[in-house]
């Protein structure tokens, strides 16, 4: 926790009320099982419990088997559609492009990133869709204020296509200590589908 204290002392502070571990891989060494370390392990150490739990998380990867009574604050709720070349994936299917997307927000008469921030929302998730443009800020709050219904928001909770758009093969190395995505990662690597027509 020596980045952690660091920070605390560049900001003048003793106390953060949320303190954030993106990626934490170390070079060299693995650190747990790669940035989404095996929660088991990590509620069996500490002896103050995690309150939040971000992960990626949108209708194309909804990580539904988070337990524990521990919050979900979702990144990359909007499936990532501007994310910088260096971290896109070559085929990658586009969240904002999804049919059974786009025809609930044609019938909404709103955006399809407004229909994904409300899903978040109304699954029970916090949600951090970045944005760098005043309407696409107001747009996603406004969204956080309303709820799909049920049948609406059970398609998207039932779209066929679960993959991260963020995997991480950034951190591989034939030197390791990750050489493949199942070694970074704690549970199987996503199988891309086409999602329902």
């Amino acid at each position: 926790m020596n980045v952690c204290r660091k920070s605390l002392q560049r900001l003048g502070l003793d106390y953060l009320d949320e303190y954030l571990i993106h990626w934490p891989v170390v070079d060299g060494q693995k650190s747990g099982s790669g940035p989404d370390p095996p929660l088991e392990g990590i509620l069996d150490a500490c002896t103050i419990r995690p309150a939040i739990n971000q992960v990626e998380a949108h209708p194309y990867w909804r990580n539904d088997k988070l337990e524990r009574g521990i919050h979900v604050t979702a990144y990359s709720p909007l499936g990532s559609p501007h994310t910088a070349g260096f971290f896109n994936r070559e085929g990658t299917p586009v969240l904002s492009q999804d049919p059974t997307l786009c025809a609930i927000a044609e019938r909404h008469g709103c955006s399809p990133a407004e229909v994904a921030v409300a899903w978040a929302v109304q699954r029970g998730t916090s949600c951090l869709p970045k944005s760098t443009k005043e309407e696409h800020l107001r747009s996603n709050l406004a969204a956080a204020s309303w709820r799909l219904p049920e049948d609406d928001f059970q398609a998207l909770s039932d779209l066929e296509t679960q993959c991260r758009m963020l995997d991480g093969a950034w951190f591989l190395s034939p030197e390791g200590p990750y050489r493949t995505l199942e070694e970074l990662w704690d549970t199987e690597h996503e199988v891309q589908t086409s999602s329902k027509e």
